[in-house]
């Protein structure tokens, strides 16, 4: 599947990307920080809610094509849920450094700017700046019957 066009347009300004946003792109297959769990301790591992919840979000990442880590540990990627839509049809999702999932954006350029949205400035820089590429950053909601946080939630509660 081609790469969409913003993510295209990203990919050849990463440097530029990581200096504006703390988001770098990661694009390597072998590159899956999101899939490290190695920080739990051996008594998190005994507790069968903390286990029930890693295997939920397991599950969960399992519909997600990650494309980005932030400094702070989060990461964004394409939704495509159980359906397996395609990249140009899939909403963005943020697994936040708490392990909670959010759909944040139509386009990755429209999630980036959801990190800003309470800097003014910021923002408007950013903005400015995915014009100059030629994106446009839809800030539209998105709603998905097929939520990831709704699936996280379903899956860790049938364990």
């Amino acid at each position: 599947e081609r790469m969409p066009l913003d993510l295209d347009q990203l990919r050849e300004h990463s440097d530029h990307l990581l200096q504006w946003t703390g988001y770098r792109l990661a694009l390597e297959p072998d590159e899956t920080p999101w899939r490290d769990f190695s920080y739990l301790t051996p008594a998190d591992l005994a507790d069968p809610d903390i286990v029930a919840n890693v295997a939920a979000m397991k599950q969960v990442m399992a519909f997600i094509a990650f494309v980005a880590v932030h400094e702070d540990g989060s990461y964004l990627g394409y939704w495509l849920g159980p359906d397996r839509r395609s990249l140009d049809d899939s909403p963005i999702v943020r697994l936040d450094n708490e392990g909670q999932f959010a759909l944040v954006g139509r386009s990755l350029a429209g999630a980036l700017l959801t990190e800003f949205y309470d800097d003014e400035e910021r923002f408007d820089e950013l903005d400015g700046w995915f014009k100059t590429l030629g994106l446009t950053a839809s800030m539209d909601g998105v709603t998905d019957a097929n939520s990831p946080r709704e699936l996280h939630h379903r899956l860790a509660a049938e364990r």
